[in-house]
């Protein structure tokens, strides 16, 4: 007896695939051919896909992703491949509408027709050296299928050795709309390649999202007594250097390794200063005076080492705004405003 798949008329779908042990031994199995064969059947209405798991080969994703995806706004790929197959044997789908994708695929991108992404975020690029692409090639990549991306965030991982990555010494191809680069606990090695190689003729803003660090995964800043790398920031251009969810140790130490830091505009994120047990309600110790006594010492140690930093809040999805626009905010202001927006959160 065949399935029927009962599904409003009108609504659109969001689509989630869990690739399990099971299908890395035979595949995907008889039931859930059927199944997805009735979802693929109202692709048009797929808005959003997330797909996760172990796969063979990256040319099994055509068992569980169709070749075009018409509609689709929004995909997250959190897949490996166990045979780590090359780059050149990716599927490339078709996704006209996709605005923001999230991949950690060790593979070149695999998205054509993508005029209208806006945000692409990679973990891992370049993830094996057997494997490995210049970073210019996803640079290339994004430049020739998606000329309206203005969010680029990398990403690295316990597995990345930056220092094996394959490095490239021709110019990189623009990306005329970029304004965001953002670093998700990256290496210093890849920051600086970044810097040093992007061409981004709008972009303002370089976001650090925690701590560099190590090529062995480790956390620079208190990897050994040595001297930490340095972060670069070119000179030819005044850059917005925002720290995101980035506690205060990490901010003052990841400064101390800026150079020049006179080139660029610091802003931190209040919201992101404090550890997660104390934003998420875990912590019942959470006062006004454990508070204050928590931020005090590295926030004195910044306005001292960065007078003209900027305390700012999230408005929106990717707007960030100072807490007070006519004068730096006080430190009880600041613990007045998390400890509130804290309350709202949990009431």
């Amino acid at each position: 007896m065949k399935r029927r798949l009962r599904l409003s008329q009108q609504s659109k779908l969001g689509i989630h695939i869990q690739l399990s042990m099971m299908s890395l031994v035979g595949g995907p199995t008889e039931s859930f051919r059927e199944m997805h064969s009735l979802l693929v059947q109202a692709v048009k209405r797929w808005k959003t896909l997330s797909i996760k798991g172990g796969i063979f080969n990256l040319r099994d994703l055509a068992d569980y992703v169709p070749s075009t995806l018409p509609c689709v706004e929004d995909i997250t790929f959190d897949v490996y491949d166990l045979e780590h197959a090359a780059a050149r044997e990716t599927p490339l789908i078709s996704a006209p509408r996709l605005s923001r994708c999230v991949s950690n695929t060790q593979a070149k991108l695999f998205f054509q027709e993508c005029k209208k992404l806006r945000e692409y975020s990679t973990a891992g690029f370049g993830f094996r050296r057997s494997r490995t692409l210049p970073w210019s090639q996803l640079v290339s990549d994004l430049h020739t299928n998606s000329p309206a991306l203005e969010i680029l965030e990398i990403s690295d991982n316990n597995w990345t050795s930056a220092g094996l990555l394959e490095q490239t010494s021709t110019a990189w191809a623009a990306l005329p709309r970029l304004r965001i680069l953002r670093f998700a606990k990256a290496t210093h090695h890849v920051i600086n390649t970044y810097l040093g190689k992007i061409n981004g003729p709008m972009l303002e803003v370089v976001e650090l999202v925690g701590a560099p660090i190590s090529e062995d995964g480790t956390a620079e800043i208190s990897a050994s007594t040595a001297e930490p790398p340095i972060i670069e920031l070119p000179t030819r251009t005044r850059w917005r250097l925002r720290f995101k969810k980035t506690s205060l140790q990490e901010v003052r130490d990841t400064i101390e390794t800026i150079q020049p830091l006179s080139s660029a505009v610091v802003e931190i994120d209040l919201m992101g200063l404090l550890p997660e047990d104390m934003l998420n309600g875990a912590n019942s110790n959470v006062t006004f005076q454990s508070t204050q006594r928590y931020l005090e010492d590295g926030w004195k140690w910044i306005l001292d080492r960065v007078p003209s930093v900027v305390w700012v809040i999230r408005r929106g999805q990717e707007d960030w705004v100072p807490l007070n626009r006519n004068r730096p905010p006080s430190l009880h202001e600041v613990v007045e405003y998390i400890l509130s927006a804290i309350a709202r959160e949990f009431a």
